[in-house]
């Protein structure tokens, strides 16, 4: 919930960059920025002589945009690692971000160009999902290296891009279909038991009882401590949901969204989450523990 004052936030994707990050900021104001940087667990866990010296730069150019951020401009700078070579951990990353912030009210933005094409790609994906302002800084060249670490160099001191002139372009938005509240419920079960062979109607009713979505409300009467059917009305009632589930719910993912496919296992029809599926789960950003 909001506290009623509207703060503004950037998010960061940050590689081995400073003035494409910090440009912005001459005119920009905010409250907040968040880093989100590489977690050094590269190819060989961080532990090769490359994923060393890459994640020592990488250590330097988060300090030094966090300096500048919070000692020149007063901003809070907030750091998050997460593999950024998984496109699926950086999306869970990012729209985590974005859908927190968004629930307290803030104005959120999002800088696509502080990093590789990667996180281009899912910082440009996760803003327009969220209808957020996803922007680009613009460089004038690429910096001289002389391959030193240290001030006489160049790329240590400005990261890869010169961005001298504050020049940004703010995308337009295409606005994603996203996953509803009972579909993102859904389609998180079907992920945590995508080892499974499928998820019966009857467990994805099971989810949405216990998350009291309208339609599928339990009545504690109605069922024994075991979960047993006892009665005709109970009966009835779990048909009532399952017909609910199937013809409200699931048909749409099944056919409209392509969030998952049916098979069965002997008489029972199973579920299973696809790709697709998980992509819109993991842009959601309310992804939790459906056991």
């Amino acid at each position: 919930m909001g506290t009623g004052i509207e703060e503004i936030v950037h998010i960061i994707p940050l590689g081995h960059e400073f003035e494409r990050a910090i440009r912005p900021f001459d005119t920009a104001k905010a409250n907040r920025v968040y880093l989100i940087v590489d977690s050094g667990a590269g190819s060989s866990n961080g532990t090769s002589d490359r994923d060393i010296c890459m994640q020592e730069l990488q250590e330097h150019y988060t300090q030094m945009v966090t300096d500048h951020l919070m000692k020149e401009k007063q901003i809070d700078v907030i750091v998050r690692k997460t593999m950024t070579f998984d496109l699926t951990a950086f999306l869970k990353e990012l729209s985590s971000i974005i859908y927190t912030e968004l629930a307290k009210g803030s104005r959120v933005h999002i800088n696509m160009s502080g990093s590789g094409r990667l996180a281009a790609v899912a910082a440009t994906l996760a803003g327009m999902a969220h209808g957020i302002d996803v922007y680009y800084v613009h460089s004038e060249r690429f910096a001289e290296d002389n391959g030193m670490f240290d001030e006489t160099n160049e790329r240590y001191r400005c990261g890869v891009s010169i961005c001298k002139k504050n020049i940004v372009t703010n995308f337009t938005n295409y606005q994603f279909v996203m996953a509803d509240e009972v579909e993102t419920l859904i389609l998180q079960k079907l992920y945590n038991e995508k080892n499974r062979n499928g998820v019966s109607s009857s467990e994805l009713v099971k989810v949405l009882e216990e998350h009291g979505v309208e339609g599928f409300e339990r009545n504690q009467d109605e069922y024994s401590k075991v979960r047993k059917y006892q009665d005709k009305n109970t009966r009835n009632d779990m048909s009532r949901k399952l017909m609910r589930l199937n013809h409200s719910i699931l048909k749409g993912m099944i056919e409209d969204k392509k969030y998952i496919t049916k098979g069965k296992s002997g008489r029972k029809m199973l579920f299973v989450i696809t790709p697709s599926g998980e992509y819109a789960l993991h842009l959601s950003g309310k992804e939790m523990s459906c056991d």
